[in-house]
């Protein structure tokens, strides 16, 4: 006869227990050896965010190219050679024109009564649709008094709806811009008297950035042994769940 008690409806039985003790310390095994290096990738980076040089003015800027200073987090605003159309007013770093038309759409769908009977029915709807797309970037930009090329920087910048302007009764044009300028964070490599790996953090800051990679290096151990335990907690259920018979006489 087998020893056994039911934590809820689950029946676990000695040997089970005996065999799941096995399955914690392969998992808690497993996860020291995963961790070690995600964690060191996470602290890596995060160090090298700390270590970096900061600068927020545009002597120190063109300093730490001068003196190959290594990594670095540079606070200022990004301003564009800005591009601009005839149709809208202002200025701005990036623009995108959708043409739209207003187009009728016919569905036929089929509905079903409690007696079986099919009968195929037919929508008209009416929506605007983009037929065509413009787009104007600016080629260069300045940040710091340095001039860059803004597809030599990672900046995954955005465009929001600025105006809309109807031709006539069923055509308008949608209108999406960019600012000219932008505050935020220039992070990047300074060596061989060139700026180099450059990304772009709209509104970011030195202090905030710092600060996120500070916590990063005391949290991401916590973060991954809790994510760990509830797995395993998970692989337990799981196995206590099944009816292991393979593990009965």
């Amino acid at each position: 006869m087998k020893n056994s008690f039911y934590v809820g409806d689950i029946e676990i039985t000695s040997r089970e227990i005996l065999f799941s003790t096995i399955i914690l310390a392969f998992l808690i095994g497993i996860g020291v050896w995963i961790s070690n290096p995600i964690l060191k990738y996470a602290n890596e980076h995060a160090l090298k965010v700390v270590s970096s040089v900061k600068v927020n003015d545009p002597e120190k800027f063109g300093y730490i190219k001068r003196t190959n200073a290594g990594d670095f987090l540079a606070e200022g605003i990004l301003v564009a050679d800005p591009v601009s159309i005839p149709d809208l007013s202002g200025k701005y770093m990036a623009i995108k024109r959708d043409k739209e038309r207003y187009t009728m759409h016919t569905q036929t769908y089929t509905t079903t009564d409690g007696k079986g009977h099919t009968t195929v029915h037919t929508r008209t709807y009416w929506s605007w649709d983009v037929v065509h797309t413009d787009k104007w970037v600016s080629d260069s930009v300045t940040f710091l008094s340095q001039r860059f090329k803004l597809k030599n920087i990672s900046y995954y910048w955005h465009t929001a709806h600025n105006t809309t302007i109807k031709e006539s009764s069923n055509i308008r044009y949608v209108y999406y811009t960019h600012p000219e300028s932008v505050k935020g964070l220039m992070i990047g490599v300074a060596d061989n008297k060139k700026y180099q790996n450059l990304s772009f953090q709209e509104n970011a800051t030195i202090d905030k950035i710092v600060k996120n990679s500070e916590n990063r290096i005391k949290n991401s151990p916590i973060a991954f042994f809790v994510f760990w335990t509830i797995f395993i907690i998970f692989a337990l259920f799981i196995f206590y769940r099944f009816e292991n018979y393979w593990l009965e006489d």
